[in-house]
């Protein structure tokens, strides 16, 4: 018998969606689920962004390359990147494609909407107040 617990599948829940820039690690915007822990966050993004940028040079990969997931138990830690930001989804269970698709849709879009905004980003959490709406749209994307 092999020593490994098994796993149920269970509908998977988007806890958390982070807006993080890239060279500085500073928490630029965060939708959280309703329920989800609250722990503050800064340091959490500063951690994720170096994480990011250890992986990615640790395997001599460009801007474009660098780390897209990792779990921990039943948490999926999802990452996109461009440029200037990350954008990190937590979510509890297995995401979807569905879902998946969402989320670097919407990068895309916060990179088109907010491109001058997240290159300049200083820590004012106001300056990308706007964005906010799309983060809570991924958040609460379908993931099955």
């Amino acid at each position: 018998m092999w020593p490994f617990k098994s796993r149920k599948k269970s509908e998977a829940t988007v806890e958390e969606i982070l807006l993080i820039h890239r060279k500085t690690g500073m928490l630029a915007a965060l939708a959280s689920a309703a329920g989800a822990d609250a722990k503050p966050r800064d340091e959490v993004a500063r951690r994720l962004a170096a994480i990011e940028s250890f992986a990615r040079d640790s395997f001599g990969l460009d801007d474009d390359g660098g780390l897209t997931s990792f779990s921990i138990d039943e948490l999926e830690v999802h990452v996109r990147s461009s440029p200037d930001a990350l954008l990190v989804a937590a979510v509890r269970g297995a995401a979807s494609q569905r879902f998946l698709d969402k989320f670097e849709e919407t990068l895309e879009v916060l990179n088109t909407r907010y491109s001058s905004q997240i290159r300049d980003f200083d820590g004012d959490s106001g300056t990308l107040r706007d964005a906010l709406p799309l983060l809570v749209e991924c958040l609460q994307a379908p993931t099955t």
